[in-house]
């Protein structure tokens, strides 16, 4: 079995270069809307054996939806990167026991943080599994994997493609990468 020693962890990348780090999409009949996030930096630390703090940041100018012109556009109009060049998300004290992650990886735990992004915060709850394993080169990494939703129109004022209230709303997004011990 893998051990987890180290208390404190960094992002160290994507899982491999295929899967982003951060894909979102809007709800279903307009999850055709998509994008990604292409850096991300972030650490955790178990502060106890049971509980967990963490901060992640990204670039807002790292927000792609694939297309430069459609990039461009969404920079601009909908993030105001040049304003709020910055989003992250924080928690403190979650409960997330490390011998359980040992026994039972990627078993999902619910975190309370706080989702800040257009300089609003927002209390956001997320799932959230984490892997460890060990590398070819004997590294204990971290697997992440988070998934939650924002009301982007509630809480931001963006307005999302033509559809149905609900589904243009609402985004999803999913968080695959790597950690390494610090």
């Amino acid at each position: 079995p893998v051990s987890l020693t180290s208390k404190k962890w960094q992002v160290a990348g994507t899982l491999d270069a295929k899967t982003p780090l951060i894909q979102f999409n809007f709800f279903a009949p307009l999850d055709n809307y998509a994008g990604e996030v292409k850096k991300l930096k972030g650490n955790i630390t178990w502060e106890s054996d049971r509980i967990l703090s963490g901060n992640f940041t990204v670039n807002t100018k790292d927000v792609t939806m694939g297309e430069a012109t459609y990039d461009k556009n969404v920079h601009k109009k909908y993030l105001k990167v040049f304003r709020f060049p910055l989003a992250s998300f924080s928690f403190k004290n979650a409960e997330v026991p490390l011998a359980e992650i040992i026994e039972n990886p990627m078993q999902a735990y619910e975190i309370e943080g706080e989702f800040t992004m257009m300089k609003k915060s927002y209390p956001v709850r997320v799932k959230a599994s984490f892997e460890p394993f060990t590398d070819e080169n004997e590294n204990t990494k971290l697997l992440v994997t988070v998934n939650f939703d924002v009301n982007i129109f509630e809480k931001f004022n963006i307005n999302g493609p033509d559809g149905p209230a609900d589904a243009k709303s609402n985004m999803h997004f999913a968080m695959t990468f790597l950690m390494n011990s610090k």
